[in-house]
């Protein structure tokens, strides 16, 4: 008899709530779960989540609840069994810094082979050119001034091909013809 009184305000609940819709979280059926659950009255918030669900049928929410709290009802606390858990978090946080470090050094590494070509290895060749360079004009100068024709010519054409416009080589040209002529 108390199951069809029952029965009946949650049919009029319902066509009450269907003309205007109350969000479930609202409903004072929910809040009184709510309540009793923090009592721990675990029976009375399973029946009044039946209600809710006949209230509010597509909320899975309120589906879910009363599976766990039916479940909750059925399996004491003393009958649960704890189990441990992993915590990946630590093992995903080293694995993501050590992959992050990774990164960091590939970039690094990248961004000094990016310097070194463009600043240093364009310094280090103008001046091993140079060093180059004043080797030849001395090995011209030391040909010149022991006199020797053929050495200086051979010294001269090296430079000119190094570099061809260089005064030193114009300068060496110059002595060379006037060694010529002095030796004929």
């Amino acid at each position: 008899m108390e199951d069809d009184r029952v029965d009946e305000i949650v049919m009029d609940e319902v066509v009450e709530h269907a003309e205007r819709r109350v969000p479930f979280r609202e409903h004072p059926l929910f809040v009184d779960v709510e309540r009793q659950l923090a009592e721990g009255q675990d029976v009375d918030a399973a029946e009044n989540l039946k209600k809710l669900a006949v209230l509010y049928p597509e909320e899975e929410t309120i589906r879910d609840l009363e599976v766990r709290v039916a479940l909750r009802s059925t399996f004491s606390v003393a009958d649960s069994i704890p189990v441990p858990h992993r915590q990946p978090g630590a093992v995903l946080r080293t694995l993501l810094i050590f992959l992050v470090l990774i990164a960091g050094c590939l970039t690094a590494a990248a961004g000094f082979g990016f310097a070194y070509e463009k600043w240093v290895r364009p310094a280090r060749v103008a001046h091993e050119q140079e060093l180059y360079q004043a080797r030849l004009v001395q090995n011209v100068e030391i040909r010149l001034a022991a006199l020797d024709v053929v050495g200086a010519r051979v010294a001269l054409n090296e430079l000119a091909t190094a570099v061809p416009e260089s005064e030193e080589l114009q300068a060496g040209l110059v002595v060379l013809a006037d060694l010529e002529s002095r030796m004929h």
